[in-house]
């Protein structure tokens, strides 16, 4: 596997986020060497799917991709409802665009990129759920654990994340930090 030592990558949650597939994620990132900084909407508590975890995350702020290798930002109908109504959540995911950094989606987490324009003829792996939505925004929808595209890597569910974590963590160590491409 690759080493992330010394690379910081960014976790967007909002509340409602899937805790188990923030969690597993997390736990690969971590063991590859990555530091992770947890950003949301607010600082403070937020709590996961059904209220039961809750992780102290940093406001958004004046936050932009700069020190970051990459972008996690996992499932969650709720957060990413949250996130993608949050002009600064959508402004630092659109600085990872910007920049030419990968940007790695769990589950809902994909709908933040097709709500802003960056799917289109992109290849990617979602719940089924969201196939027509997907597929609206012009993504090409594959029924697999994970699909690497245009510098997104995209996976279904907190079931299947070894193939999304190995992806992910290749992706980010191959990333240059604090380079605009």
């Amino acid at each position: 596997m690759s080493t992330l030592n010394g690379k910081r990558i960014a976790l967007l949650i909002s509340d409602g986020f899937a805790g188990r597939e923030a969690s597993l994620a997390s736990e690969a990132l971590l063991m590859a060497g990555a530091e992770i900084d947890i950003v949301s909407i607010r600082s403070g508590p937020i709590a996961a799917e059904g209220g039961s975890d809750s992780i102290v995350a940093r406001a958004l702020g004046g936050a932009y991709s700069r020190p970051y290798a990459g972008l996690l930002i996992p499932g969650g109908a709720q957060s990413a409802e949250h996130l993608r109504k949050e002009r600064a959540a959508m402004v630092f995911v659109d600085s990872f665009v910007g920049s030419g950094k990968p940007i790695a989606v769990i589950g809902h987490g994909v709908v933040i990129l097709a709500d802003l324009g960056y799917l289109d003829g992109s290849t990617v792996s979602a719940p089924a759920a969201l196939r027509d939505r997907l597929v609206a925004a012009g993504a090409c929808w594959v029924d697999q654990s994970v699909s690497v595209d245009h510098g997104f890597i995209s996976g279904r569910s907190a079931d299947e994340l070894t193939d999304f974590n190995n992806a992910m963590v290749e992706a980010f160590a191959l990333a240059e930090v604090g380079v605009a491409v």
